[in-house]
């Protein structure tokens, strides 16, 4: 089992955590209950879960705990929880006029926005347009394929394969709805590979 200890200098932010929570619809308690168990999130005087949207949560636990979910209840809930992510998240009216090419490169910006280190700045400074660590937690890599309606790249990120995956085809249907994304058949980091590689195409 993996210990995730060599990302223990990065956090990610509360909103993220929840927005992730959104897509694992009818396996939510369960989320949160493994949430809890890593010690991201708390419970009110109800019972409720709860996520403080403004903090910082260890991005370590959150990792375990998508761990957990895939182990126990296989790749759909994280599949559908990045392709949540993606379909609710909030894009600046001049990136929604770009084209699927253009666009798909702010998904990298979007994933280190999302993420912090200790010093609780985010990974994008987005005053220098820059990445403060860059590649201390992967990157979400694509370029288009000239002359053709194609992407290709890859993850090297350290969530979840399906989770990936769902990232990946959330943001190409945003831009393009009749996108799909095939995992290309070699490395995976199910089975231990540092990266996935994928292939998008719309017509």
């Amino acid at each position: 089992m993996r210990t995730f200890v060599e990302y223990s200098g990065f956090q990610v932010f509360g909103g993220t955590v929840l927005t992730f929570i959104e897509g694992f619809s009818t396996f939510t308690l369960l989320a949160h209950q493994f949430l809890m168990d890593e010690q991201v999130g708390t419970s009110d005087a109800a019972g409720n879960f709860v996520i403080d949207k403004e903090k910082l949560y260890p991005m370590p636990n959150l990792l375990r705990a998508f761990a957990r979910m895939g182990r126990e209840f296989g790749d759909l809930p994280l599949y559908r929880a990045g392709l949540t992510i993606q379909k609710n998240a909030a894009y600046p009216p001049s990136m929604l006029s770009l084209g699927l090419v253009e666009a798909i490169p702010f998904l990298d910006v979007g994933y280190y926005l999302n993420h912090a280190c200790r010093d609780g700045l985010p990974l994008f400074d987005v005053t220098k347009n820059e990445m403060r660590y860059s590649g201390g937690i992967g990157h979400y890599s694509f370029k288009g394929v000239p002359g053709k309606k194609e992407i290709k790249g890859f993850v090297d990120a350290p969530y979840p394969c399906p989770y990936g995956h769902g990232v990946v085809l959330g943001v190409a249907q945003r831009f393009e709805p009749s996108a799909t994304v095939t995992h290309d058949s070699g490395p995976c980091r199910k089975t231990g590979d540092k990266a996935c590689f994928y292939t998008v195409k719309w017509t």
